[in-house]
């Protein structure tokens, strides 16, 4: 109590928190898994470059209630 209302951030570049990051020690799998299980992903696994030299996959979904949710997964 009170129940929920509103609705979550229909966009990745709002303002405020967009979305909500998870760490995947294996992003192949977890993408492969939600998209069996029928979640709504926005993207296949992107890979990400930094300036450090280091590397990364990730990718954006919506979670039940269409809250934006990312996995990434840093690469060895």
């Amino acid at each position: 109590e009170p129940k929920p209302s509103g609705s979550p951030t229909q966009k990745l570049n709002e303002v405020g928190l967009a979305r909500l990051c998870f760490y995947s020690k294996d992003i192949w799998a977890d993408h492969a898994e939600l998209k069996a299980d029928g979640v709504e992903i926005l993207s296949e696994p992107t890979r990400l470059e930094f300036a450090n030299g280091s590397s990364a996959f990730a990718f954006c979904f919506r979670d039940p209630d269409g809250t934006l949710l990312e996995l990434i997964g840093f690469e060895n």
